[in-house]
């Protein structure tokens, strides 16, 4: 009997995903209804503008549901690959944090955006999302994840605290798995996700974030 590889992140953004879906299915559904007036193509005319975002936030949200997809074994990706696969993740799992009582420290700089060369465009996103969402989730109520994510051309690094009591084991050996020319370092006092500079491209400034809340 075959053992299901650890998947930390997927039971976590569903309900982030699945309250942003509902969200935009709201916001086309009452679009169809003025539509059907007399004077539908005017109001569609008039909220242009919120169709196209409604557009953009149902297409990464199924990025993001592709990523999910990727590390159960169903590839929904193909040949998409997306530059914002770090932000589009992160944004969610933040969401999700801030809904569970947790946060993530905010950044100074914009996430690096990824690569067509980071391995099938959905392990690197899983793998940041998934080690900071144990890390977060493992600190006491309302307390802030402290992390970064810097680097260049030689090489990027994802950092953050180590929660006390927090076993990294199963997980680490999943992210070696997905990432072998990555490297886990986790110590006393944190860890750190040494990746190879290819992978990863200096971010540029970060669009909206996800409407999930």
């Amino acid at each position: 009997m075959s053992v299901s590889p650890p998947d930390p992140l997927t039971r976590a953004l569903l309900p982030a995903l699945m309250h942003g879906l509902n969200n935009a299915t709201q916001l086309l559904a009452s679009l169809n209804a003025l539509v059907a007036e007399d004077d539908g193509e005017a109001w569609l005319e008039r909220r242009s503008a919120d169709l196209a975002r409604t557009s953009g936030e149902i297409e990464d949200l199924g990025y993001v549901l592709a990523v999910l997809a990727g590390a159960s074994g169903a590839d929904l990706l193909g040949e998409r690959r997306e530059a914002r696969g770090l932000e589009l993740v992160v944004d969610l799992v933040r969401a999700a944090l801030r809904r569970a009582g947790a946060d993530l420290a905010p950044v100074p700089t914009p996430l690096p955006r990824l690569a067509r060369s980071a391995g099938e465009g959905w392990e690197l996103p899983w793998v940041v999302g998934s080690l900071l969402w144990v890390s977060a989730t493992a600190l006491p109520t309302g307390e802030a994840l402290a992390w970064s994510l810097e680097g260049d051309g030689d090489g990027w690094c994802l950092r953050a605290e180590r929660p006390e009591g927090i076993d990294l084991a199963v997980l680490a050996e999943r992210v070696h798995s997905l990432l072998p020319e990555a490297r886990l370092e986790v110590g006393a006092e944190g860890w750190s996700l040494l990746l190879p500079g290819r992978w990863l491209e200096p971010g540029a400034e970060q669009a909206p974030s996800l409407s999930v809340s």
